[in-house]
């Protein structure tokens, strides 16, 4: 966490505020799913910026379909953000969106029925 003074002048508005600045990427998943329930944005942020590509990969093994694939992540997020305040994680958050994939991949072959 770097913390530091902020600046701004607007016309005749002199603005001058306290930040903290987070670096997300140092938390851990166990912390990050704790600040998705609070509907943290930038959490949200890391977390598809640290599991896209490898959930991704995981979609195209069982669809062999590149744009296939990105819509299901691309679903499997939308419903994550949607979702996460009122679902409770019992696994790691790796493993919980490892198993979301998996079934939104099932679900994805079950109504377009490849």
């Amino acid at each position: 966490m770097v913390s530091g003074k902020f600046y701004l002048k607007i016309g005749n508005f002199d603005i001058e505020e306290n930040l903290m600045i987070v670096d997300y990427n140092s938390f851990s998943d166990q912390e990050l799913t704790s600040l998705l329930k609070e509907h943290d944005q930038l959490a949200f942020a890391e977390v598809y910026r640290r599991y896209w590509h490898p959930l991704f990969l995981h979609a195209y093994k069982m669809l062999n379909d590149e744009d296939q694939a990105k819509d299901v992540i691309q679903e499997l997020f939308i419903a994550l953000w949607s979702k996460i305040p009122s679902t409770e994680i019992r696994t790691s958050l790796k493993s919980y969106l490892y198993v979301m994939a998996r079934n939104s991949v099932i679900n994805y072959i079950r109504k377009n029925k490849i």
